[in-house]
Formats: structure tokens, C-alpha cells, sequence
């Protein structure tokens, strides 16, 4: 029954099997097996496992050639599908990462960039109010200043974690971490 190959025109190996000489002590040879690349009848290509063996008689002349041959074109297609789609999930693993990154960014940068308009605020209604003791003015800009700074801090983080290089390791003071924190969580609910 043809499979329709027909003569084996263009034939080029993809890899050439071993083609080993006799084995000592042997009447069967070394297991050989190659991929090939066969032209049809039709123009394709198909891709075709070759297995076998060399028999050899007592003198380790080889006088017959056992195998059997595989067509094993659509397990190669399945395989670069394969490979597509694992390249496909991980560009879209990156996507999403690069999205989870940003929302942090933005959350991140929302609360001291808060804080500068909060600050801001309230200098400008302690000017306003003639009232209010001017000196008041010049830590409600402290203040922002210092949120501007924290912002910007944040953003020199991001860029150390996504520049090449080793990543700074460093001990942080809780009590003062969770100060700041709560500073940020409150900004100008007292004197603002």
C-alpha cells in the first residue's frame, strides 16, 4: 500500500544516522536511527524516523539491514505549535506581569503625590486665612516637599528592580516604616 512517497527525490537529512562499524563479539549491530526529510509525490515534504539495525554474520560481514520507518510529520508540526504557543504564553505572562507592575507604580506614586496636593492646599488656605500664624506656611511646604521626595524615592526603587544588576538587600526599621505609613494614611487630618 503506497503512502504516496514515491521515489525518494530531494532527500536531505536533517540528521545523519551513526553509521558505526561491526561490533566485536555482535551479530547484531549497534541500533542506528535518523530523521529524513522525504519529497512526495505531490511536492510536500515529510518527515520520516528511521530505525534499524545491521545484522552481520560470524565474520562480521553485514548481510541484511533490519528497520522500520515512521512518519513523523505531524509530531514535528504539534511540536513547533507547541513552542509557538509556549512563546505565545510567555509574552502574555510578560504582559500581564509589566500590568501588575504598573497598578503598583500607580498606587504606589498615588499616595505621596496625594500628600504634595494635600500639603499644597493647605499652604495656600493658611495664606489666605489672615489669621493663621505665617510660620505655618513653611511646614505645610516641608511637608510636601517630603512627600515629593517619597515619590520620587519610589520611582528610583522601580527603576533599581527592573535595571540589571544585583538587587540592595538592606535592613529597614519597622516602627519608622510603619510612622510613615500612617503619616500617609492621614496626611492633613490634623492641621490641614
Amino acid at each position: 500500500m503506497s503512502r504516496g512517497y514515491g521515489p525518494i527525490r530531494g532527500l536531505s537529512s536533517r540528521r545523519g544516522p551513526p553509521w558505526p562499524g561491526r561490533v566485536p563479539g555482535c551479530n547484531v549491530g549497534v541500533p542506528l536511527s535518523g530523521t529524513y526529510r522525504f519529497r512526495r509525490d505531490d511536492g510536500s515534504y515529510a518527515d520520516v524516523l528511521d530505525r534499524g539495525f545491521i545484522m552481520r554474520d560470524d565474520t562480521g560481514r553485514a548481510t541484511r539491514a533490519v528497520g522500520a520507518m515512521s512518519d513523523v510529520t505531524e509530531r514535528h508540526r504539534a511540536e513547533a505549535e507547541i513552542r509557538r504557543i509556549q512563546a505565545e504564553l510567555i509574552h502574555v505572562s510578560r504582559l500581564s506581569a509589566m500590568g501588575a507592575m504598573a497598578t503598583t507604580l500607580a498606587h504606589e506614586l498615588n499616595q505621596p503625590l496625594t500628600a504634595v496636593t494635600n500639603f499644597i492646599r493647605g499652604a495656600r488656605r493658611i495664606a489666605e486665612d489672615p489669621e493663621t500664624p505665617k510660620e505655618r506656611i513653611g511646614e505645610a511646604l516641608e511637608e510636601a516637599e517630603i512627600a515629593a521626595r517619597r515619590a520620587g524615592d519610589i520611582l528610583r526603587r522601580v527603576r533599581e528592580l527592573v535595571a540589571r544588576g544585583q538587587v540592595a538587600v538592606r535592613i529597614e526599621h519597622l516602627p519608622q516604616l510603619i510612622d510613615e505609613a500612617g503619616l500617609i494614611a492621614f496626611i492633613g487630618t490634623e492641621a490641614l
